[in-house]
């Protein structure tokens, strides 16, 4: 049900279980995901508390709960999780990637860039770290390493909406507005939703190239 996004009818099936068994673990983390996926992030925090009391060392526990505290706005309590999670288990890139993204958002740059390092070194085809520290090299001035990462990222998901707009903005900043107004133009035809920075990026870049009318309709 989760898979499917029936994240009530999950939670449901699950509370069935652990009424028979409070100490399951497994459901206790498969409602804790199912929870914070239908948005209610407390009651998630809490079964992974739970979880987490059955097993100490469980690293996916404290992972998941670090989502549900970052989610919150709960950063240090999510950094202290995301810290235990790789001290159990070191080889999952995606909680080096979440780490780094709360050092981001505390404007630790270089701190960031070592985490997203790592889960790439973990994930060589990981599409969201080459991004993210694609973002956290533009904030330290290196914009040839974030132009190498987003160029990867895309090379990865050429659908990668979020890249393709990170990319353009990159390129309308160097100078290169071609190139800027291709990154622009395929987000706008994606199914993205667009929002009204997307549409000035994209009318500024279209008059740089002289393209005025298509400018005036972007800007409108």
């Amino acid at each position: 049900e989760v898979v499917r996004g029936n994240y009530q009818a999950a939670i449901a099936q699950y509370n069935l279980v652990l009424a028979t068994n409070p100490d399951d673990l497994q459901a206790l983390l498969e409602r804790g995901i199912a929870r914070a996926r239908s948005g209610d992030h407390r009651l998630a925090i809490e079964d992974y508390t739970t979880a987490a009391q059955l097993d100490p060392n469980n690293a996916l526990v404290y992972y998941n709960r670090g989502i549900s505290y970052d989610a919150l706005g709960m950063t240090d309590f999510a950094l202290d999780d995301y810290d235990y999670s790789i001290r159990q288990d070191s080889t999952y890139a995606y909680t080096w990637n979440n780490r780094g993204y709360v050092y981001a958002s505390q404007g630790d740059w270089s701190q960031a860039i070592h985490d997203y390092t790592q889960a790439i070194n973990l994930d060589p085809t990981y599409a969201t770290a080459y991004n993210n520290r694609a973002i956290a090299y533009v904030r330290i001035g290196q914009l040839e390493d974030a132009q190498a990462d987003y160029e990867k990222a895309l090379e990865l998901n050429p659908d990668y909406m979020d890249a393709q707009y990170n990319y353009g903005v990159l390129m309308y900043k160097q100078g290169d507005y071609q190139s800027a107004m291709n990154a622009f133009h395929r987000v706008i035809k994606s199914d993205v939703e667009k929002t009204p920075q997307m549409w000035n990026n994209h009318g500024s870049t279209l008059h740089r190239l002289g393209q005025y009318s298509q400018a005036i309709t972007s800007y409108t």
